[in-house]
């Protein structure tokens, strides 16, 4: 019998660790359509209480991130999301790494409410901050929409890669600096 429940109970561990959900990386081909020689820089996921909410991936060129650009984070949700809903979260991220702007802050909520669309499980966004300073956004790898202003580009990477992100170690992770 002890034999049969080691078995069982190493049966049972292998078809667990199989359904473990590793991160899906973005399509390299897309990501170098965008940004040139793109490599990952890092990965991590967002965990909120007991959800996995999304996957992110920095690309940059050589796979050296540089806040100059050009780079691009991609995010794969592991749940749906209206657009309104994620277009509040980034304002709402925004202030909270110290932007205090209200009437810009506003202006880009709108603007990216009117091209974030509802993302389903495994549904991919994509922000590509180009060596201009502006922004332009993809959903699965289709062009939604961009904002043409360096510092909405600043402030909205911010939310993943600034110091004072509200995941420390996610951004730790998504420069290089953390073990994944």
């Amino acid at each position: 019998m002890r034999g049969a429940w080691r078995i069982a109970f190493l049966a049972g561990m292998a078809s667990a660790f199989w359904f473990v959900p590793a991160i899906a990386y973005a399509d390299i081909n897309f990501i170098r359509q965008q940004i040139g020689n793109a490599e990952l820089v890092g990965t991590s996921r967002l965990h909120y209480m007991l959800w996995d909410i999304y996957d992110a991936e920095l690309y940059a060129p050589g796979g050296k991130w540089d806040d100059r650009g050009p780079f691009a984070l991609t995010l794969t949700y592991l749940h749906d999301f209206k657009g309104k809903t994620l277009a509040e979260y980034c304002v709402k991220e925004m202030r909270k790494v110290g932007y205090d702007d209200e009437t810009r802050l506003t202006r880009w909520e709108t603007k990216l409410e009117s091209f974030f669309p509802d993302v389903q499980k495994y549904d991919e966004l994509t922000g590509v901050r180009e060596a201009n300073g502006w922004t332009r956004f993809y959903s699965n790898g289709r062009p939604i929409g961009a904002i043409e202003d360096a510092e909405f580009t600043r402030h909205f990477f911010d939310i993943w890669l600034s110091p004072q992100t509200s995941a420390p170690h996610s951004r730790a992770k998504l420069l290089g600096l953390a073990s994944q």
